[in-house]
Parts: C-alpha cells; sequence; structure tokens
C-alpha cells in the first residue's frame, strides 16, 4: 500500500522550503517601525528580552547560535561594525527546530503588539503551515511549558488524547513531538509512564485465549522484557539481544511499543463507548416492555 505522505516528501523538499523562510525572516524589511522599515528578526530581537521564552540569553542571536541553527558572524573595519546572520539549514532536524522556533516568536509577538503587523503576521503563519502540512507535521501547545512543540501528525494519537486525561495526553504528545525524535531516554520514560496505564488492563486480558487477546500479551512481553520497565541490558534481568543493540534500533522497538500502548488505549476506550451504549439500550428495551 503506498504511503501518500511519504510520495509528497519526496517531491517535497523541505530544507529548501524552510531555507527560503528563514532568509525571508532575516532579508525581507516590510515591517513600518516608525517610519523605519525592519525585518521580522529585527523586529523579534529589539523585544527579545520581553519574551517569556527567551532563556535569559542576551540576545536572540545567541540563543539561536545556542541552538545550531544560526551562524552570526560580527565584521569590524576601522570604526565600523557590519553583521551577517545566516540560518543553518541543511538537514530536516534544523529544520523542525527553525519552524518550531518561529512558531512561538510569531505567537509570542502576535500576542505582544496586539492587531499590529496582522496582515504580516497572518502570512506568515500561512508559511509555516503549507511547510508543516506537506510533511506530515503539526503544532500542539504544551501548556505545562507555554510553547508550541512540532509533533507528527497521527490521527489515533489525537484521538486518544481527546478521550485521556491530561497527564496521559501530554506524554501521548510528548512522544510524537520532533525534539524527542531520537531521544532514548525521553521515549524510554515516556513508555514506563504510560506502562503503569495499561498494566491493569494487560494483566486482566493477556492469559485470555483468542487472537484479540495476543495484542495484551505482547505489550505486557515487551513492557517487561525490551529494556523499558526493568534494566534488560545489564544485571540479573539482562537480555542477550536487547544488550546487543544500538541505540538506533531500541528507538525503533520503542516506537512499534509506543503504536501497541496506541492500540490497546484505543480498544479499552472503545469497550467504555459500547458499555455506555449497551446501558442505554437496556433501558431502551426496558421502557418497550413496560
Amino acid at each position: 500500500m503506498i504511503d501518500i505522505f511519504e510520495e509528497l516528501n519526496k517531491k517535497f523538499n523541505i530544507v529548501e522550503k524552510t531555507r527560503n523562510l528563514s532568509n525571508y525572516i532575516i532579508e525581507e524589511k516590510e515591517i513600518n517601525l516608525y517610519g523605519n522599515y525592519i525585518s521580522f528578526y529585527d523586529l523579534l530581537d529589539r523585544v527579545f528580552h520581553y519574551w517569556e521564552l527567551n532563556n535569559n540569553y542576551k540576545n536572540l542571536d545567541d540563543m539561536l547560535c545556542d541552538m545550531q541553527i544560526l551562524n552570526h558572524e560580527e565584521v569590524y573595519y576601522l570604526n565600523d561594525c557590519s553583521d551577517t546572520r545566516n540560518f543553518i539549514i541543511k538537514d530536516e532536524m534544523q529544520c523542525y527546530k527553525f519552524l518550531q522556533f518561529l512558531k512561538n516568536s510569531l505567537n509570542f509577538l502576535e500576542k505582544y503588539l496586539k492587531n499590529n503587523y496582522k496582515e504580516i503576521f497572518n502570512a506568515l503563519e500561512i508559511k509555516i503551515k503549507s511547510i508543516v502540512n506537506q510533511v506530515n507535521l503539526d503544532f500542539t501547545y504544551d501548556q505545562s511549558k507555554g510553547y508550541y512543540k512540532l509533533i507528527e501528525n497521527k490521527q489515533l494519537v489525537r484521538e486518544i488524547a481527546d478521550k485521556s486525561c491530561k497527564d496521559v495526553a501530554i506524554r501521548l504528545y510528548e512522544y510524537n513531538a520532533i525534539d524527542n525524535k531520537n531521544n532514548l531516554e525521553k521515549k524510554k520514560e515516556i513508555l514506563f509512564y504510560l506502562a503503569t496505564i495499561t498494566e491493569p488492563i494487560t494483566k486482566t486480558y493477556k492469559k485470555k485465549a483468542g487472537d484479540i487477546y495476543d495484542l495484551y500479551h505482547i505489550l505486557d512481553f515487551a513492557l517487561n522484557n525490551f529494556h523499558i520497565r526493568h534494566n534488560n541490558k545489564t544485571g540479573t534481568k539482562k537480555k542477550a539481544y536487547i544488550a546487543s543493540l544500538t541505540d538506533e534500533e531500541l528507538i525503533k522497538i520503542y516506537d512499534k511499543v509506543y503504536d501497541l500502548i496506541l492500540e490497546v488505549l484505543s480498544i479499552e476506550y472503545a469497550k467504555n463507548s459500547l458499555s455506555g451504549l449497551t446501558d442505554l439500550k437496556d433501558k431502551f428495551d426496558k421502557k418497550i416492555l413496560n
């Protein structure tokens, strides 16, 4: 079966599109500030110290250089100093970092400057969306940290998160966050937490016979033998196969375990909905009989 997003990604060059956008926010001087036309980057830099996500950096240049997505050089000649700035957009991860930065900085400026430059900001928002939509990503707002983060746009994740308590929903989204794509320890930490939610479910069904119950048995086995709930790389619970895996290989296994957790939660929520409908049907049937 053809993955339509994979086919689209082959034709869509995210690095090129993101690099064009990064050049735009530095070079295009279309914001009129007290009679002087400046770029989006210049505007953000002027109010940078008011931004709650500035992480106590002295200026915008320093923060982005530390994020390794900006190259900033100061050239001195006699008594003059000129700046050169270029975003470093060479791979997908740098694209994701830049887009996440731009989305959050745009959100800040929209709130801080209220209705000023609304048309420019809306146009920039459209440019950001056009890129993330092409690669099947989306933004979700993390209320606990106060910023937008990029996640893989999975419909099942959204459906389950909407039905889950806040702590579970946050972790479901967090696992899918682009920032955590190659973060083995963070993925393990999230799966460990989600295991506490699924354990009562798997204990109930894992010993029952039938194809559908194999799902619960496999999930229970994975959580306890794939270096998630226990140390399966060293010590008394060491598994030779797990110990031989690279971090990259283990991340691929974690992603499959995460998908299993989604399936189990989806079935569980469907059962709850079915139970509610069954209760309504019983009440309906009693009224007819009476």
